[in-house]
């Protein structure tokens, strides 16, 4: 299963240019979790996006917004291993 934040939601899970989730991004990861731990997943991917403006500058480089995805990708991460112990076992 591949972790993907919902599309149309920029701004409210995570804010734009940032990789700081918000607390009801926090809250969603959790639900997540309650919902990873049911099913029976073999391995969890998690990958990231960048906004159509990302950066201070609102420019369109492509390693300013590979460095946002990544970001933000680690960060849900760091996130899912805090909230939810069985994270660990199922990502690669």
């Amino acid at each position: 299963m591949t972790v993907w934040w919902p599309r149309g939601y920029g701004g409210y899970y995570l804010p734009v240019g940032s990789h700081e989730v918000k607390p009801d991004g926090i809250d969603l990861l959790k639900q997540m979790g309650v919902l990873f731990k049911a099913a029976s997943f073999k391995e969890i991917r998690v990958a990231g996006h960048a906004d159509k403006a990302s950066g201070k500058d609102h420019s369109d480089g492509y390693f300013e917004k590979l460095a946002l995805s990544k970001a933000r990708a680690t960060q849900t991460v760091h996130v899912l291993q805090e909230k939810w112990s069985g994270f660990a076992e199922l990502y690669h």
